[in-house]
């Protein structure tokens, strides 16, 4: 349960940091975490990440240095977003045992 909450909250804020979830949603109340199947939930963590995979190889390097400002979070570059992202997923992917970079 703690994995599946953490997956789809984390994915969900990464999608859209501009978009924020309440803090009953984003627990797993309302998303029923508890009852939803495991494969489901990986299967969905996996296409969000996939995707999100391909956004990134296919942002313009012209683009990459563009500020963005998320909350009262410091300032960063959309360079800075999408290796954070990367690293963010990689640790992630260590935890369970299934990281093939690092």
């Amino acid at each position: 349960m703690e994995y599946s909450a953490h997956f789809s909250h984390a994915v969900s804020q990464r999608i859209d940091p501009s978009c924020r979830i309440d803090t009953a949603f984003a627990s797993g109340h309302v998303q029923a975490l508890d009852s939803a199947a495991w494969p489901k939930m990986v299967g969905l963590w996996a296409s969000y990440n996939r995707y999100l995979a391909h956004v990134i190889r296919h942002l313009p390097d012209a683009k990459l240095e563009v500020v963005c400002r998320i909350g009262s979070n410091a300032p960063v570059s959309l360079r800075y977003l999408a290796e954070d992202y990367v690293v963010h997923l990689v640790h992630h992917l260590d935890q369970i045992g299934v990281a093939t970079c690092s």
